[in-house]
């Protein structure tokens, strides 16, 4: 698998641009194959200021630059079923168009505020693409400062989620980084104020987050090209003289130092050139307005450690504003004035492209070459299908079952339809509506649905009649006759289901207006279960935001026992494999191991031992507890020696109550997708919707039932 990178920046004005060129360019000396991926091109919802990114990128490397969505707008972002959809262009375009490459670098999105729906989009473009984050930051000299970049780390990209921080490139480090006392808590100082030892704002920074630290890069005054004006609104000081700040272009940095003579500070100072000079520099500062010359090399002069109580400070303004050098000045000390200043956009993307080369090969120089080479031969692995990722993987193993037909008996929903149409026009399924013809059409017409030549609409009056034998047949130990057969069939549940059973349709999806016993009751009947199983249960697909879980039962077996709740542990587990996610089982208790006692607990502790000595090779634990079995912090307490705690994939319920109840309490409160009830255990496969069923719930249901139809059960794993 193909590693993937995302520079995020921790804060503004961080030279994500240019240090994002220098890794391109160290990547490039490897000779490693390179891939830009750029999610969102531009769009009126985000900053798209990739385009000179590109342009350096394309002109003067060697790389393959891939693109997604070329628009977006800002009711496609909070339209549920839209985003959803966007992200699953987004996957897909990622896995199709990205093709023999060593390294990704997908681009984030930006915004012009770091705002929490940025972050959202960028998470969960990492963690389902598995890109491992980098995070791109300059310290400022204030504590808080850190404590919010902290906070920032814990709260979006903690350790509870999946996502895969690698690191962290501090930019534009000057000499003397702030010195701290380091205390005993990061947040809330001692009462006694003492300090354990010295500290600086990196040091701490990786201490309390844990964050490997890559490499740092120094604060280069030569890679600056920015407008005087820009500058100065940014620093909002007070001025001596504003002249020329509107036309001035700033291009260097010089630092005087009080310890540096007046001739070694003029010949060092270039053109274009913001100086900066402590107050204290009396020499220099005296001498600056006796040279024309000099005073046209500055664009903009800096005073730090002003103080008027300085008697050539008064003369140095009265002679200032006689002159064209634009002033500005500020009481703080000169190294407080640089911390500050590294949080202005020093290395603009606006650029000339000629300058982002001269910070590109300034950057080369600090990229961590041992971290670069890490990438070769080498990927991240990781163990479970995100929400995502198992969207565009079943929808492309529905493909690959080429013209499976599907029967959807509710044709005159107007769910049912869409999703049909989407269904058939992306080849996932051959879909089959029931109902009158001209009906269906209307219905479409009066929902904008177009209804294409691929859908088959068949009107089960004109068909029922040739199913009513066989009804007969399968029913007559329960008295069935034609009579009552001529009734029945009326059911269009009942049709459909003897439709399937006969092998007419491949799979059968109904409960959009049906009641689940409603639904599955004619199934139960007349395809009955596979021989080497003695119950059909169900099983929901959660999809859930770190991993994609199977929870049973949660739909049919109101109070198994543990026999029966073994079996359905093995169908649930059989059902993973099949769609590809491996089974990590956890039999959910109130007690976790040997923690408590009980009727139940029992229960669960029995089935799992017969699950084990039914199928050895599963991996299963139980009892456990719900948070045991899914967070890991809890696992490495209640469960620290179990294989599944923390990492569990199927979740077996003891009773459909406790089942039922949460797999409805977490699709409600996570806002998750959530995929069934799948039937498992049955000949043929018959799937239910909830009622209240998305077109996207529908979409993926017909998608699971195609899969089903390849190969319903798995003896062997």
């Amino acid at each position: 698998m193909t590693r993937s990178i995302m520079l995020i920046p921790l804060g503004n004005n961080v030279g994500l641009t240019v240090t994002t060129l220098g890794i391109i360019k160290a990547i490039e000396q490897q000779h490693l194959k390179l891939t830009i991926f750029q999610p969102i091109l531009k769009n009126i919802v985000f900053d798209s200021d990739v385009n000179d990114f590109i342009h350096v990128v394309q002109k003067n490397n060697n790389i393959n630059v891939v693109y997604s969505i070329h628009d977006i707008y800002y009711d496609d972002i909070h339209h549920t079923h839209k985003y959803s959809l966007l992200m699953d262009q987004i996957f897909e375009d990622y896995n199709q168009k990205i093709l023999h490459t060593d390294l990704i670098i997908v681009n984030r999105i930006k915004s012009k505020n770091n705002s929490i729906l940025i972050n959202k989009i960028n998470y969960d473009i990492a963690i389902n693409l598995n890109i491992e984050i980098i995070f791109v930051s300059v310290i400022n000299n204030n504590i808080f400062d850190l404590q919010e970049k902290i906070s920032i780390i814990k709260n979006i990209y903690g350790v509870s989620r999946k996502i895969n921080i690698s690191g962290i490139i501090f930019n534009k480090v000057i000499e003397h980084d702030i010195i701290y006392k380091e205390f005993d808590s990061l947040l809330f100082f001692n009462n006694f104020g003492i300090p354990t030892k010295e500290i600086n704002n990196i040091q701490l920074f990786i201490k309390y987050t844990g964050i490997k630290l890559l490499f740092s890069i120094p604060l280069n005054f030569s890679l600056i090209y920015i407008p005087v004006i820009d500058l100065c609104n940014f620093l909002q000081l007070d001025y001596i003289n504003k002249k020329n700040i509107h036309k001035n272009i700033i291009q260097s940095i010089s630092l005087i130092e009080k310890q540096h003579d007046y001739d070694y500070s003029f010949n060092n100072i270039n053109y274009n050139a913001l100086v900066i000079v402590s107050a204290v520099n009396k020499k220099f500062l005296c001498n600056l307005l006796q040279y024309s010359k000099l005073r046209n090399k500055i664009s903009l002069l800096v005073i730090t450690n002003f103080n008027l109580d300085y008697d050539y400070i008064k003369n140095f303004i009265t002679q200032v504003k006689t002159t064209n050098l634009s002033v500005i000045f500020t009481s703080n000390h000169t190294l407080f004035f640089l911390s500050y200043l590294k949080y202005f956009n020093l290395y603009t993307v606006t650029s000339s492209i000629k300058h982002l080369i001269y910070a590109q090969n300034f950057i080369l120089n600090y990229v961590n070459q041992k971290w670069i080479q890490s990438f070769k031969n080498s990927c991240k692995i990781k163990n479970y299908f995100f929400p995502i990722e198992f969207r565009y993987h079943i929808r492309n193993l529905a493909k690959k079952s080429l013209h499976k037909r599907i029967l959807l008996p509710e044709g005159y929903e107007p769910r049912i339809i869409k999703a049909a149409v989407f269904c058939s026009n992306n080849s996932i399924a051959d879909c089959i509506l029931l109902g009158d013809k001209k009906i269906i059409f209307n219905i479409a017409l009066k929902n904008n649905i177009q209804l294409g030549n691929n859908i088959s609409i068949i009107n089960p009056t004109h068909i029922s009649k040739n199913y009513v034998n066989r009804l007969i047949q399968l029913r007559k130990h329960k008295g069935m006759n034609e009579f009552m057969a001529l009734e029945h069939i009326k059911n269009d549940i009942v049709l459909g289901t003897l439709m399937l059973e006969l092998g007419d349709v491949d799979g059968l999806v109904v409960g959009a207006v049906h009641t689940t016993a409603d639904s599955i009751r004619p199934g139960l009947q007349l395809i009955k279960m596979a021989s080497s199983y003695s119950l059909i249960s169900s099983a929901f697909f959660m999809l859930l935001p770190d991993r994609t879980c199977i929870y049973a039962d949660c739909a049919i077996n109101a109070d198994p026992d543990y026999k029966q709740l073994s079996e359905i542990a093995i169908q649930s587990a059989e059902s993973a494999v099949l769609f590809g996610i491996k089974p990590k089982i956890a039999m959910i208790s109130y007690s976790t191991g040997t923690s408590g006692i009980g009727k139940k607990v029992e229960l669960v502790r029995q089935a799992t031992l017969l699950v084990k000595e039914k199928r050895p090779n599963f991996i299963i634990d139980g009892p456990i507890q719900y948070d045991a079995a899914m967070a890991l912090d809890v696992a490495n307490i209640k469960a620290p020696d179990s294989i599944v705690a923390g990492n569990a994939t199927v979740i077996i319920f003891p009773d459909l109550n406790t089942g039922n109840t949460t797999y409805k309490a977490v699709q409600r409160s996570a806002n998750i997708m959530c995929i069934g009830p799948m039937l498992q255990g049955m000949r043929k496969p018959i799937n239910d919707l909830s009622r209240g069923a998305s077109v996207e719930d529908i979409i993926y249901t017909i998608a699971l039932t195609v899969i089903q139809s390849n190969n319903t059960i798995i003896s062997n794993i």
